[in-house]
């Protein structure tokens, strides 16, 4: 099955450079159907070749104008979607145990070959084709938009599979806000923008669509800071303030699932989720945009009510004990996005230059945008009593 599977996508490869759709659509079935087969004999080789083999396909028909894309891409996603749900079932099931990175090494590889999609665009010359290949990359972002809302309804935010997928998003958001500062994808433009905004509320149906998950630090953040660091580069960038208003909706929804949903309460997650839409509303609030964070401070108002009645439904001061022993035993307070807020001031300069900085994180990318002065301004603008 390993060899015929390997065959399959290259013959695939062939067809579509052949320009010959109909026969890479019968291989892509022909592929996932040995993929299926594969799964009864408790190894993830022959899934792995069947990802391999997909992924072929989508890159195979991105080198040829001349074949139809639109089926193609959506049975590759799919397939790649299916093959990577099984392995982590069984990975739960532990009849793959051992099989650490299985369920993510597609998603991985989707990001190279897409990358190597995007790039294609550099290498042509002629306007015409280029012009095509614009509305040929804006129907890829879509037709991946909609596949990971389809996966959101079986993929649980706190599985691995939803952290790979929560940095797939932040390298297509990335690319994407690329692409609109660039003048040669003007014609585009609307288009690429409206997918934009749909893709950044797409970390949040994984949220939405699961009955229960855990909170804690992982994929779920992963997911928050695709979302955080699109409002970010859209400001940077962009100086798009509808584009942030949207992430910060986004992760209000996101902070308000996890308050209701997550099975562990510790306080602290779903507080820091709403506390990365807070970065968005700092830059907003530095760029002038005052209905955006008068609209936060609304999002605020009612998840600090939220919070504080999940957490403290008798009053902060029915546990008998003191502000510094709450913080001594780690107990969240009422207001705990706005005491996120506070340290995050009152620790900024010292952070700034002597902490360790990363670009795929929200918070880090604050340093260079803002200043201590401006999340005060933003903590008297949102929380004034």
């Amino acid at each position: 099955m390993f060899q015929a599977t390997t065959v399959f996508g290259e013959i695939a490869e062939l067809a579509a450079a052949a320009g010959l759709a109909e026969t890479v659509i019968t291989i892509q079935e022909h592929i996932a159907t040995l993929a299926v087969m594969s799964y009864g004999y408790r190894t993830r080789v022959v899934a792995s070749a069947a990802t391999t083999a997909f992924l072929k396909t989508l890159a195979a028909v991105f080198a040829n104008e001349n074949v139809e894309r639109n089926y193609v891409v959506e049975r590759a996603l799919r397939g790649l979607g299916d093959v990577a749900f099984v392995i982590a079932t069984l990975k739960e099931q532990g009849i793959l145990a051992g099989e650490q990175w299985a369920d993510t090494e597609g998603y991985l590889k989707l990001l190279a070959t897409l990358n190597g999609i995007f790039a294609q665009y550099a290498r042509l010359s002629d306007d015409a084709q280029k012009r095509e290949y614009r509305r040929d990359i804006v129907d890829l972002i879509e037709a991946l938009r909609a596949w990971l809302r389809e996966e959101s309804k079986r993929i649980a935010p706190d599985s691995p599979i939803a952290g790979s997928i929560g940095r797939l998003i932040q390298a297509i958001t990335s690319v994407m806000v690329a692409l609109l500062a660039d003048g040669e994808f003007a014609d585009v433009h609307h288009d690429l923008r409206e997918s934009l905004t749909r893709l950044s509320y797409s970390p949040y149906w994984f949220f939405a669509n699961i009955g229960a998950f855990r909170s804690e630090p992982g994929s779920i953040d992963t997911l928050a800071e695709a979302v955080a660091l699109t409002g970010v580069e859209g400001f940077e960038h962009l100086h798009d303030p509808e584009l942030l208003k949207a992430c910060i909706a986004s992760l209000d929804s996101m902070a308000t699932e996890t308050l209701e949903r997550a099975t562990d309460r510790n306080g602290y997650n779903d507080a820091r989720i709403f506390t990365k839409a807070c970065l968005l509303g700092i830059l907003a609030l530095k760029a002038g945009w005052n209905n955006v964070v008068d609209e936060l401070r609304g999002k605020a108002a009612a998840f600090q009510d939220a919070y504080a009645k999940r957490y403290w439904p008798n009053g902060e001061d029915a546990s008998g004990l003191t502000a510094e022993e709450r913080e001594l035993a780690g107990a969240p307070f009422g207001n705990q996005v706005r005491r996120e807020m506070e340290h995050f001031a009152a620790s900024f300069e010292h952070d700034k230059w002597n902490g360790v900085h990363f670009a795929n994180r929200a918070k880090d990318c604050m340093y260079a945008l803002s200043d201590e002065g401006d999340i005060r301004a933003f903590i008297a603008r949102v929380w004034p009593d």
